[in-house]
């Protein structure tokens, strides 16, 4: 689903934080706003926390969903945004989910 925001806000299904949880992109300015789907621990990006997930491992594997994206920025619900390497910050984390 794209919303007409933004010039065009994806709406990404991401579940495993909760059954239901989505993180928005916008291409235009290569944002990705992951809600609680990741945080920002100190000076580094982590999976969602385990203790606020419903699913960890599903969480985990969701993560390969955002890293699809051109993403410059990446926007959390809780911690400020973070912009150093956020293509590769993506991809490791997809890359250390694991699975199928």
């Amino acid at each position: 689903m794209v919303l007409p925001v933004l010039g065009g806000l994806e709406v990404i299904h991401t579940p495993g934080h909760t059954p239901g949880s989505v993180c928005l992109y916008a291409p235009r300015h290569r944002a990705l706003w992951v809600g609680d789907g990741l945080e920002r621990k100190h000076d580094r990006v982590e999976f969602a926390s385990r203790w606020w997930s419903d699913d960890v491992a599903l969480a985990r594997r969701s993560v390969r969903r955002m890293a699809e994206r051109d993403v410059e920025v990446i926007l959390f619900a809780h911690d400020p945004p973070w912009t150093d390497d956020a293509n590769g910050v993506l991809r490791s984390l997809a890359k250390r989910a694991g699975g199928p």
